[in-house]
């Protein structure tokens, strides 16, 4: 993987390296170097997109900025080697920083990488290997409302991003024997309830949860996830995006199909 990321490291800081038109070296200039790859034996189509994004994961209740990014049109059989420029005066020793990966094909999630993969700071290096894993079946249409994983993506608008260590937020909404349910968790207690869905009203049972004492952020965002839920009613599938809202038609959970279970 060296050689050939390291000439791809080699053109990125050529590229980063003009600042303004001035075409000056930028001093700051500098990358993350990586490899991607998937269990599954499969070729990828010809319009296949692989991207991976540097950013900055320090705070679970505040967006993750991103740092840097690259995206590989067509891209090849795994394992994908890439680099990511970015701006190395931008990056603090107190903060965290995590690599993330995903091939999408006609703008749909295929692969994605689902655990934290720390770069730069407390004692992580700047090269990262990322496993990603595959939705059970790409999606063609919509995806299901029921027997879905879903990533939580924003909690009442708020961006919701994964605490180092900690699983990732996410709701699973299940049906079986004639019953639904719903169980979800943003890291730390697992909470669950039985679930309502007719046509496209929604309404989530209060259940059982582990007692767990959750620090921060994880207790802030435990609550929130509660008022989330127990506001909705409403909801809406769009490709792999479930959206839900409150009787107002506030948006209460914003969430993404990663894989079906």
């Amino acid at each position: 993987m060296k050689a050939t990321a390291g000439a791809l490291a080699a053109l990125a800081i050529a590229t980063l390296g003009a600042c303004a038109g001035t075409g000056r070296p930028a001093q700051n200039a500098a990358v993350i170097e990586g490899s991607a790859t998937y269990r599954e034996r499969m070729a990828l189509p010809p319009d296949a997109e692989f991207e991976a994004v540097l950013q900055d994961v320090s705070r679970a209740d505040a967006p993750a900025m991103e740092i840097g990014r690259t995206t590989i049109p067509n891209a090849p059989m795994p394992p994908i080697l890439f680099t990511i420029p970015y701006d190395a005066a931008k990056i603090e020793p107190s903060h965290t920083y995590a690599v993330r990966a995903v091939i999408r094909v006609d703008g749909r999630l295929w692969f994605t990488s689902d655990t934290h993969h720390p770069v730069l700071t407390r004692g992580a290096g700047s090269t990262v290997d990322i496993l990603m894993k595959r939705i059970a079946e790409p999606p063609k249409a919509d995806a299901e409302l029921l027997n879905t994983y879903w990533r939580i993506l924003s909690l009442a608008g708020e961006p919701v991003t994964v605490v180092d260590g900690k699983r990732e937020p996410h709701v699973i909404l299940r049906s079986a024997d004639g019953r639904a349910s719903w169980s979800a968790t943003v890291g730390c207690n697992g909470l669950s309830g039985a679930l309502t869905v007719t046509g496209e009203g929604i309404a989530f049972g209060s259940g059982a949860s582990t007692r767990m004492a959750c620090p921060p952020p994880l207790d802030a965002l435990e609550r929130s996830l509660g008022r989330s839920l127990t506001a909705s009613t409403q909801w809406r599938i769009q490709a792999d995006r479930l959206e839900l809202r409150d009787e107002a038609g506030v948006q209460t959970l914003l969430c993404e199909a990663v894989y079906l279970k």
